[in-house]
């Protein structure tokens, strides 16, 4: 079930906030101190944020701030529900890291629609973030490599290598040989001569 977090000190709102979206089957929690939403973050990894502008100890657009900063939780998407309706206010909130940004009072079935289009859009553009090859674990975004967990430090040109190749070969035990074996050897000797020195060339053989 999907899991929205709301970060909301308006009692009367989290109500309202919790009734509308457990008759949409959304699960919920809510954080209503701005301290603990990081903490609250790693505990229940929700799929979307209703963020308040306005909290006490540290406000909404800061929290923004610090979770596109932060690598577990930057892809969150995050709604900002705020009075504050100035076009300064708006800007602000969605440059320091808001999708999407609604004043109150707001409409219900307009807040539903909104948190359906953008958790569609998130699944839409979620892609492969790792890739398995061997004993070899290659981290697409942090563009990274690590054997039994240890890192190899590659430079640009060798990690870009290391992933076509490494691509290759588990399309190839999927789909067969073919075009994809042909482009596999024509590069296979190109790839081990940059990674020979770095002993990685066993770790692409599954065993």
């Amino acid at each position: 079930m999907t899991k929205i977090l709301i970060v909301e000190d308006e009692a009367s709102l989290v109500e309202l906030l919790e009734y509308n979206l457990s008759r949409q089957q959304y699960q919920t929690c809510v954080v209503m101190e701005g301290q603990k939403v990081m903490s609250t973050l790693k505990s229940e990894a929700p799929d979307l944020i209703l963020m308040d502008w306005m909290l006490p100890g540290i406000s909404g657009v800061e929290l923004c701030h610090l979770i596109r900063q932060n690598v577990s939780f930057k892809k969150i998407p995050v709604i900002m529900l705020t009075a504050r309706s100035d076009e300064a206010d708006k800007v602000k909130g969605l440059s320091m890291g808001a999708d999407d940004y609604m004043t109150k009072p707001f409409s219900i079935p307009e807040l539903m629609a909104r948190i359906q289009a953008l958790l569609r859009r998130t699944s839409e553009n979620k892609k492969v973030s790792f890739l398995k090859a061997g004993v070899l674990k290659i981290d697409l975004e942090k563009k990274q490599v690590f054997r039994e967990n240890h890192e190899i430090h590659l430079g640009p040109t060798e990690f870009k290598l290391l992933t076509f190749i490494s691509g290759l070969i588990l399309i190839n035990s999927i789909n067969g040989i073919g075009m994809i074996l042909f482009l596999f050897l024509s590069n296979f000797m190109f790839l081990f001569s940059k990674l020979k020195a770095k002993n990685l060339t066993s770790s692409l053989i599954f065993k």
